[in-house]
């Protein structure tokens, strides 16, 4: 993971973040804000959250209007990886896990998968 993208929900990219701080001040906390700020208003991120939502794998969605919202992150982070739906199913399975111990089954992540695809390739064009 580079340092221009860490993931703060995580010892590794906390302590980089800190380094950051620590090396940079207030210059790496705006960058930081910034990026963060690009994925809350992104369209990639809105449209994973929808789709997170819609589907409700952990039956949370009635919790609050952002309970998915680190798992959408989570997935926003590995976009990159995501070659196929497969891979994107497995990275949604992988999300849910981490964020909230709880092991999707492949038929749901894949439900999931297919539909976030569509939006993916369609803000890839």
């Amino acid at each position: 993971m580079s340092e221009d993208s860490i993931d703060i929900g995580t010892p590794e990219g906390m302590e980089i973040f800190l380094k950051q701080i620590k090396e940079h001040g207030d210059e790496a906390v705006k960058k930081w804000e910034d990026s963060a700020d690009e994925w809350w208003q992104g369209e990639t991120f809105s449209n994973i959250t929808e789709v997170l939502y819609a589907h409700d794998p952990a039956g949370l969605a009635w919790v609050a209007e952002d309970e998915y919202d680190p798992e959408a992150r989570e997935i926003c982070y590995r976009l990159e990886e995501a070659t196929s739906i497969p891979t994107l199913a497995v990275i949604i399975q992988e999300a849910f896990d981490k964020m909230l111990s709880e092991e999707l089954t492949e038929e749901v992540s894949l439900g999931i998968a297919k539909q976030m695809w569509e939006h993916i390739e369609t803000g890839r064009s």
